[in-house]
């Protein structure tokens, strides 16, 4: 049913549910809360439960319809989207791309940047078989980096790095901003 990857799967999907449904960050809320009340023995309850406005419904429907899921699948679905992985999906951007470049990096953490929050940034450096995956996340006043509702969340994967980055990056996996 589910691979290595199960949380990072659910994470995505849910992303492509908020993306297709364009849903503000008041939808996302009332989604955690539903969340928060479903349990084993009312998933199918909910999975059934057809209603306008029912955006429980509605992420089952996108599941099933758009992601060929079926609904026992669902249930084990539902184990690895838990709310802290919704709360990261909902501050998460990805980007696929050729040759990611410092500047790119620099030009993210500048524009999203908060002084009232934010002491920094960090970017973290993944080497798979074909591609470089890299996150950017702010570091908060206390200089630990920040994950909740609000706070921006960037994935990239590349092809390769420019060699400013490969510098910066040196022989660590982890390039701080401060």
């Amino acid at each position: 049913m589910f691979g290595k990857s199960n949380e990072k799967q659910a994470e995505k999907q849910f992303v492509e549910f908020v993306e297709n449904r364009k849903l503000d960050k008041d939808e996302i809320l009332s989604f955690i809360d539903k969340m928060k009340q479903i349990s084993p023995e009312n998933i199918r309850e909910a999975l059934l439960e057809k209603k306008s406005g029912n955006i429980l419904y509605d992420f089952f429907s996108f599941l099933i319809e758009k992601k060929g899921k079926k609904p026992e699948e669902i249930e084990e679905y539902l184990k690895h989207l838990d709310i802290d992985t919704i709360r990261a999906a909902c501050n998460y951007e990805e980007r696929k791309v050729a040759l990611f470049k410092l500047v790119d990096a620099i030009e993210w953490v500048q524009d999203h940047f908060d002084e009232k929050k934010h002491i920094g940034a960090c970017v973290l450096k993944e080497q798979g078989e074909k591609e470089i995956v890299l996150k950017i996340c702010f570091l908060g006043l206390d200089k630990k980096p920040l994950s909740n509702m609000g706070d921006l969340y960037l994935k990239v994967i590349a092809k390769s790095i420019d060699q400013d980055c490969s510098d910066a990056f040196g022989d660590k996996n982890m390039i701080v901003f401060e």
